[in-house]
């Protein structure tokens, strides 16, 4: 009895010094969302892969919506979805973004991108919502075209309500 004992307080305390281990490694290696996702939940490289490449194909996407805007969905297990939307933004505009479900915690990832001035139509990521986080709030320092992506895991199954609005970064008019 008393080994039983020993050897549950030995494996406990080995699963939380894993866990210690991986915040240590966190903090040196500063991993993405997507990169903890797959790790934490041991997705193969292949499928992982193949889910990373949607956020290449949503990059080409021109879906261009006006703000405010809201869209009820639901997302489905191993669907490979993906939501992005054009949006034109002002300097001094804040952007936010928020995804709403019925489930206690459904991964989604929410990337922001900034159109680049070149003739490729290329876009570069200024910002990412935080791992295990369903809002995203941005402040405009350019006016220019942005890129919304909104990727829910590949396990999700759960309906959706995502709300996008803009809100001036200031309460009276800058010059």
């Amino acid at each position: 009895m008393q080994r039983l004992v020993i050897f549950l307080c030995l494996a406990l305390s080995l699963l939380t010094s894993c866990s210690q281990l991986n915040k240590a490694k966190d903090l040196v290696s500063n991993p993405t969302a997507k990169e903890k996702y797959q790790r934490d939940f041991k997705i193969s490289d292949e499928l992982f892969q193949l889910w990373e490449e949607q956020v290449q194909l949503a990059l080409n996407d021109s879906v261009e919506i006006e703000l405010p805007y809201v869209l009820a969905g639901h997302f489905f297990p191993k669907n490979f979805q993906i939501y992005s939307y054009d949006v034109n933004l002002s300097a001094g505009e804040k952007l936010e973004l928020e995804v709403e479900s019925d489930s206690l915690n459904p991964l989604v990832f929410i990337d922001l991108y900034e159109r680049q001035n070149d003739s490729l139509r290329t876009y570069k990521k200024i910002k990412t919502a935080d791992y295990a986080e369903r809002t995203l709030s941005a402040e405009i320092d350019q006016t220019g075209t942005y890129k919304l992506i909104v990727q829910p895991a590949l396990e999700a199954n759960t309906p959706f309500v995502l709300k996008l609005k803009k809100t001036p970064v200031y309460n009276f008019p800058v010059a």
